[in-house]
This record gives structure tokens, C-alpha cells and sequence, in this order.
């Protein structure tokens, strides 16, 4: 099994003097944001300060119902890549819906989308799957999500297509940009996958093509896991809706759709975890095609504590809770059993 995921050498990963670096820079970010915009920021404040608290908590609660809807789907596309190794009963949802919010969380402190491998790893240890084809299933999400996200945009532009802002044209292009290469890769690895394993040397041909498979298998049973799908971006619609509704703001909904997707699309980008400091500008940025600045960023912010700030505070939590059982477990394993018999050496002999 990989240990290079495993939580001491994780925490290495994370408290790296990069992971620090790209925190100053998505700092710097969100400074250029405030004083570009010339917000004023006790008015921001108040606003926010003014939002209905029930209706926040109730859209922190349907964020994370959506982990349970996300790993509904996951475990569909897991199901699809090890018909051979899932005779066992897999992990409960709970696990995988856990998994995900872990994933979200190391997203979110790490570069590079370290939190996909990361419960890739928490999901092959933990069902004893193979590793490189549990990372051929979160491909294929990867690939879903790309595809599930261009469609969506391509529709929530063609209803706000009246304002005709170069927000919106240019988050689509990048949007179809990033399909038509998920998909090229996708095709390619079908095609030339297994004749470019043939050249690997054996322990790497068995490791890719593990992956191939993994990633080609997982999408079997495609309607059911594009509904599972469509239901998770539902909920992040909802969770910005209900959020819009604490602060008194009105908001059309395919504008929220497409904000929505947008954070989603701007959230992979590698300058920053989690695209902090990236996705607060686009939001404030799309926000502002049919609102005020203040009610932009009120709304940004706002939304932002949940969808960021929350995933780190609770995720930093399940991670040391997790590492403080795993380690009792390791402490327990360890310790010698009194009633086993030990036998003689050859010296007693």
C-alpha cells in the first residue's frame, strides 16, 4: 500500500514552507480584491453581520449534505472499477461521504489536488482496494465533474446571455477548454492506453494498467451516476440560494448556478489551495453583473466561511482525531499479547 498519503507524511506535505507560500499569495489576492473594488467594508460588515443565522446554518447544513450525495456517486464509479475486488461489502456511505470531506479538506490547505489521492488512499486502506485503480475511479470523477460543469455553464450563459459579460465568456471558454482536454485524455488512454502499457516495465505496467481499468470501468451505469451528479450540484445551488435569502439579497437563479460552477472551475487552479483569493475575486466579480459591490462581497464572503473556512476549522479537527485513533490502534497492535506462548529458543533447547 502507498504510505506516502499516510497522515505523518501528510502533515509534512501540508506544513511545507510552499503550502505557506501559496497562502501569502491568495493573501495578496484578497488584499488587491478589497482595495480594487473600493469596497466599503464597514457596510460589508454590517450586512453580514445582519444575515438571518438559520438561514446560514441552514445552508452550512446542505453543503455538507452534499458530501453524502458526492460520495453516493463515488462509490457508484468504485463499484464500477473493481467488479472483481468488491464482492466484500465496500466502506458504509458514511466512510465515503467522509473520505470526500476529507479529500475537500486537504484540497483546500495543499496544492495540486493532494486531497484526491489522499482518500483514494483513506478508500484502498481502508477496503482493501487497489490503490492505483481507486485513483482511476477519482479520475473519472475528475472527468465527470469537467464535463457536468462545461454543460452547465454553456446553460447557465445561454440565460444570462442579455448581459453579455466578458466574465461569463471568458470562465466558458476556459471551462470548454479544460473538457476538450478531459476528454482527449480520456479517449487517448482508451485507445493507446493498453498498447503504451506493453513498453512499461512490469511493476509499472501492472500499476497503470490497474488505473486504466479503474478509470475506463468506472463509467458503467452512466445514467444513475450523471443524476447522482446533477442532485450534488443542486445542493450547491441551494446552499448559495439560501445564503442570498439570509442576506436579504435577491439573485436569479441561473446566476447562482453559474457562480456556483465557476467557484467550482476556479478552485483547481494550482496557483493557491484551494484557489483561495481566486475564487473570492471571480465570485465578487460574476456577483457584480446584477449587484452592488457590497451585497457582491457580502455574498462572496459569506458563502466562502462555509465552503472554505468551515472545511479547514472541522477538517482540521477530523484529521487530528483521526491521527489520535490511529495512532492508539498502531500503539495497540504493538503491544505484546500475555497470553500468547512464546516459543523456546534454541538456547533453552
Amino acid at each position: 500500500m502507498n504510505k506516502s498519503f499516510s497522515e505523518n507524511a501528510l502533515k509534512k506535505r501540508i506544513f511545507s514552507p510552499t503550502t505557506f507560500i501559496s497562502f501569502t499569495i491568495a493573501a495578496l489576492i484578497i488584499s488587491f480584491l478589497l482595495t480594487r473594488f473600493d469596497i466599503d467594508l464597514s457596510q460589508t460588515w454590517k450586512r453580514i453581520y445582519q444575515a438571518d443565522p438559520q438561514l446560514y446554518l441552514a445552508a452550512a447544513i446542505v453543503y455538507y449534505v452534499g458530501f453524502i450525495v458526492r460520495g453516493y456517486r463515488w462509490r457508484l464509479l468504485v463499484q464500477n472499477a473493481h467488479p472483481e475486488e468488491t464482492k466484500n461489502p465496500l466502506p458504509s456511505l458514511m466512510f465515503f461521504g467522509q473520505s470526500m470531506f476529507l479529500g475537500w479538506f486537504v484540497n483546500s490547505i495543499s496544492w495540486f489536488r493532494m486531497g484526491d489521492a489522499y482518500r483514494a488512499y483513506l478508500l484502498s486502506t481502508k477496503g482493501q482496494l487497489s490503490f492505483s485503480r481507486t485513483m482511476g475511479s477519482v479520475l473519472a470523477e475528475r472527468v465527470l465533474d469537467m464535463l457536468m460543469v462545461t454543460g452547465l455553464l454553456a446553460l447557465a450563459a445561454g440565460m444570462l446571455w442579455t448581459n453579455k459579460s466578458e466574465n461569463i465568456s471568458g470562465l466558458l471558454i476556459i471551462a470548454i477548454g479544460l473538457a476538450c482536454l478531459a476528454l482527449i485524455g480520456l479517449l487517448g488512454m482508451t485507445i493507446i492506453g493498453k498498447r503504451l502499457a506493453l513498453r512499461l516495465p512490469g511493476p509499472l505496467r501492472t500499476i497503470y494498467l490497474n488505473f486504466h481499468e479503474g478509470t475506463t470501468k468506472s463509467f458503467r451505469r452512466l445514467p444513475l451516476i450523471i443524476l447522482a451528479s446533477a442532485m450534488s450540484w443542486l445542493f450547491e445551488v441551494m446552499r448559495l440560494f439560501l445564503i442570498a435569502y439570509a442576506l436579504n439579497i435577491e439573485v436569479s437563479i441561473p446566476l447562482l448556478l453559474f457562480t456556483a460552477l465557476a467557484a467550482s472551475l476556479l478552485s483547481t487552479a494550482p496557483i493557491t489551495p484551494g484557489g483561495v483569493g481566486i475564487v473570492e475575486f471571480g465570485m465578487t466579480g460574476i456577483f457584480m453583473i446584477a449587484l452592488s459591490r457590497e451585497d457582491a462581497i457580502s455574498l462572496t464572503l459569506l458563502d466562502r466561511s462555509i465552503q472554505y473556512l468551515s472545511v479547514i476549522i472541522l477538517g482540521s479537527l477530523l484529521f487530528m482525531v483521526r491521527a489520535l485513533l490511529t495512532r492508539q490502534s498502531d500503539a495497540a497492535n504493538s503491544k505484546p499479547d500475555p497470553q500468547r506462548k512464546v516459543p523456546p529458543s534454541d538456547d533453552q533447547n
